[in-house]
């Protein structure tokens, strides 16, 4: 996944493009494949605001985030990406046809050879 940076205001940091590329790689375990990932920093007067957006097929997340800790605030707005995927992945599953799942074949299995009647074994 393609990672890039963009600093407004505020002095290129290596520290911060490292540690946010590590934060972002986390967001694999959806097995959304994000394909790039963009992350917005900018300053004012105090505040920092941090705007991350994650771009894959068929998925677009957007979270921004605000304080005075700059990596509080990276860790909040990933937080969100994370909640949002969390999300999208799990429609995703439930939407699934439970009767179609090797689970549920497995739990309703009844083997032909053998005859139940009224919770007794029918002897052939």
């Amino acid at each position: 996944m393609k990672v890039s940076f963009t600093f407004r205001h505020i002095e290129h940091s290596d520290s911060l493009v490292a540690y946010g590329e590590e934060r972002i790689h986390k967001l694999f375990k959806f097995e959304m494949k994000p394909s790039w990932a963009e992350i917005v920093i900018s300053t004012q007067r105090n505040s920092k605001q941090i705007e991350v957006k994650v771009v894959g097929k068929d998925m677009r997340f957007v979270a921004k985030s605000e304080g005075y800790d700059i990596y509080q605030v990276l860790d909040e707005a990933i937080e969100r990406i994370s909640r949002q995927m969390y999300k999208k992945k799990s429609k995703t599953q439930n939407r699934k046809h439970a009767t179609l799942t090797k689970e549920y074949a497995l739990e309703h299995y009844v083997d032909p050879s053998l005859s139940y009647v009224a919770g007794k074994k029918k002897v052939a």
